[in-house]
This record gives structure tokens, C-alpha cells and sequence, in this order.
């Protein structure tokens, strides 16, 4: 029995068809589904989600998170810039949206943890100000 259902991700609309399994075409579907894998998959780009941290665990500055998943468009500083409250640090790339990243206070950059074109995970460590 094919059923559909209205998926909301991130504020996006999916209509989603899937069919209900019983007993019987469990075991043929198992068999006939099969792993896809693109030559794009094989060198994944890496994603910064092992880089969350907690404000106790930077030492030395203040953090500034990813607010959202996205890419690194740009880096707008480096490391050792003095910037000033609600500069902008870096271009992150979300939904084909630019949002601009900012300073959180005025300050010194002491280290920026993404680099330009990777991705990153909601809550991944960007950089810090001192």
C-alpha cells in the first residue's frame, strides 16, 4: 500500500510516497536494495561536526558558532584581525542563501577553525575572539 506524507525540513516542503512493507515483500525488498554510491561520495568533503564544543572548553577566547549547516563561501578576517562588534567574519552559504557571520564583540581573532569551501554542521566552531 503506497502512502504519502508532507515532510518539513528546515522549512522546506517534501511530499514524501512510501509503501507500507508487510512480512511477505520485506525480505524481496531487502534483497533488491542495493548501496548508491557516486564518485562524488567517494571524497567527501569534511564536515566540522567533531569540532562542537562547549564555551568551557575554549580556552583563551570567545566562540562563535555556525548557526546553521552550510559552506564556507568566504573568510572575511584572519587570524590576529582586531574586529569590532557585529563585523562580519565570514560568508556561510545556507539553502543558496549568504548569511553573514559576525563579530559577537569587539576583539582580536586568536584562531578560525573553518576553512573557505568546506561545510559545516549547525553548532560546528567557526572561530575565536579573544
Amino acid at each position: 500500500m503506497l502512502r504519502k506524507f508532507k515532510i518539513n525540513i528546515d522549512g522546506v516542503s517534501y511530499l514524501v510516497e512510501m509503501e507500507e512493507l508487510t512480512v511477505e515483500n520485506q525480505e524481496t525488498l531487502s534483497e533488491s536494495i542495493s548501496p548508491r554510491v557516486s564518485a562524488e561520495d567517494s571524497q567527501p568533503e569534511k564536515i566540522f561536526s567533531e569540532e562542537k564544543q562547549t564555551n568551557q572548553e575554549i580556552a583563551g577566547g570567545t566562540p562563535i558558532y555556525a548557526p546553521m549547516p552550510g559552506k564556507i563561501l568566504k573568510l572575511l578576517a584572519k587570524t590576529g584581525d582586531r574586529v569590532i562588534e557585529n563585523q562580519p567574519l565570514l560568508i556561510l552559504e545556507a539553502m543558496k542563501m549568504e548569511n553573514q557571520i559576525v563579530a559577537n564583540k569587539a576583539g582580536k581573532i586568536i584562531k578560525i577553525h573553518a576553512l573557505e569551501g568546506q561545510n559545516v554542521d549547525s553548532g560546528a566552531l567557526l572561530l575565536e575572539i579573544s
